[in-house]
């Protein structure tokens, strides 16, 4: 029985829209094949930042025939009182492929109806699997798309070939203005002609020759492995971070781990700022020693061989250095101001133009959370401290520079001359960030989070902003769900 095999190839796609792509691909064409009467044994997915892949066994190969028996109008509408076709009787048979003559009588609770036996014959699995595959590729929806050419096609990014074949025969269809053939490519520098796919070949393989891992398990691997031991010869370990290892497994086709180093003085400066300007704006991964304190180095993942990775790492090491200097400097600002005088300049943020700044949404704060921690038997004097300070790093140059640290450097900030408690508060009240984000672990951490969801949950409702199914550009729905 055939197989079907589908590779579309593009730019390089966003990390982020590549696994989602695969997963809406895998339903559609397994849904569609089934709908056509050509059902798969197993269709399966794979793919890389440059190429979705699908793959389907044991297809039928042809349709087999189909009998429908089609409904058409009522008999006393079909036929007059002579008997004889009217010309709803011959537009319905002719919609249907027969002659009126082969038009027969259905009795019903209703009455009786004309019905026509349709017979459909079955196509081969290489015509019926065009229009199926169009329609999925066409169905897929991303976060963003591109136009490109004459503007009329849009996908994620420009699609450059397409690979679609049953049993080595090439399918009849187009999609981008790219026409489905035999060939497709390699590594993008490491292998970059077009090759032809023969009879029987072995695609896995075929790409695997020409520095293309298609299976993203095994990248992950290559690159947790190949990572390890670069770190083990340090003597340290890497905190891995799921999220930040799924991401660099869909940047690459050919993973080659490399070691890079920075200067120890950078360590001077808070954790949570050394790695999220490496793994937010860079995408490396710290390495720890025993005690599990950052070591001045840190692993890059490359898309290719390890070819001239002196030269690789030099840029790499180059481009944190500058990061870094930059950490350096918004932190040594920083710290010519406390938070207390940094809340004073938060009335230059606009929270929301009908709620105002975020000094006036800090004040709220404020009064909710005296409110509530009387009411609820926590803290009043530590839940007030923290609901003064909890929005002041808002307008600190670290957050601006690096968003992802509101809350995290709050607390880096607090620690100096706060409570631990307070500190701690500050970040808590933002978890949780995400679905499977930690929760706020103290009293005071969790009045506050609840206290802001409400500030943000009613001030919304009230001035008539709600999400809709489709649309949720405040994240009400996640304050909600937080909540």
């Amino acid at each position: 029985m055939p197989d079907l095999l589908l590779e579309v190839g593009t730019e390089e796609m966003p990390a982020g829209a590549i696994e989602s792509a695969l997963s809406q691909l895998k339903s559609a064409i397994e849904l569609g094949l089934t709908a056509a009467r050509v059902p798969a044994d197993c269709v399966s997915v794979c793919g890389t930042p440059r190429r979705l892949i699908v793959t389907a066994t044991e297809l039928p190969a042809r349709q087999p025939d189909l009998s429908t028996q089609v409904k058409g109008p009522s008999k006393s509408v079909a036929f007059d009182a002579s008997g004889n076709p009217t010309g709803a009787a011959i537009g319905f048979a002719k919609k249907q492929g027969i002659a009126v003559e082969d038009l027969t009588i259905l009795s019903t609770d209703q009455g009786d109806y004309v019905q026509a036996l349709v017979h459909e014959v079955g196509l081969p699995a290489i015509e019926a699997v065009s229009p199926i595959i169009t329609a999925a590729l066409k169905g897929l929806s991303f976060p963003k798309v591109m136009r490109w050419g004459n503007g009329a096609n849009r996908f994620v990014r420009p699609v450059r070939w397409i690979v679609c074949m049953i049993d080595g025969k090439v399918t009849d269809f187009e999609f981008g203005g790219v026409k489905a053939g035999s060939k497709s490519r390699g590594h993008r520098f490491l292998s970059p002609d077009e090759f032809e796919l023969s009879t029987g070949s072995n695609f896995a393989r075929e790409l695997y020759s020409r520095h293309v891992m298609i299976d993203p398990e095994k990248r992950r691997e290559a690159i947790v492995r190949q990572s390890n031991e670069l770190a083990a010869e340090l003597g340290g370990n890497i905190p891995w971070d799921e999220g930040l290892l799924d991401e660099n497994v869909w940047l690459v086709e050919w993973p080659t781990a490399v070691l890079g180093s920075f200067d120890p003085e950078y360590l001077e400066l808070p954790r949570p700022v050394l790695v999220t300007a490496m793994k937010k704006h860079q995408r490396y991964f710290p390495i720890e020693d025993a005690g599990g304190n950052l070591k001045p180095n840190f692993i890059a993942i490359r898309s290719g061989d390890d070819a001239n990775l002196d030269i690789v790492r030099d840029g790499y090491e180059r481009v944190l250095a500058a990061r870094f200097n930059d950490a350096k400097y918004f932190y040594s600002q920083d710290l010519e101001s406390s938070l207390p005088e940094m809340r004073s300049q938060l009335d230059r943020l606009v929270f929301q133009e009908k709620l105002g700044n975020y000094l006036q949404k800090s004040n709220r704060l404020l009064s909710l959370a005296n409110f509530m921690a009387t009411s609820a038997g926590v803290d009043v004097a530590s839940a007030s401290r923290t609901a003064e300070l909890c929005k002041a790093d808002l307008v600190s140059r670290m957050v601006i520079e690096l968003p992802a640290l509101q809350g995290v450097i709050g607390r880096e900030y607090a620690l100096k001359t706060e409570s631990p408690d307070v500190a701690d508060a500050i970040l808590e009240h933002y978890l949780p960030r995400f679905p499977g984000d930690k929760l706020p672990a103290t009293p005071v951490g969790r009045l506050l989070a609840i206290a802001d969801r409400i500030d943000t949950l009613v001030g919304y409702v009230g001035i008539g902003i709600l999400p809709t199914g489709s649309s949720d550009p405040f994240g009400l729905r996640r304050a909600a769900q937080g909540l």
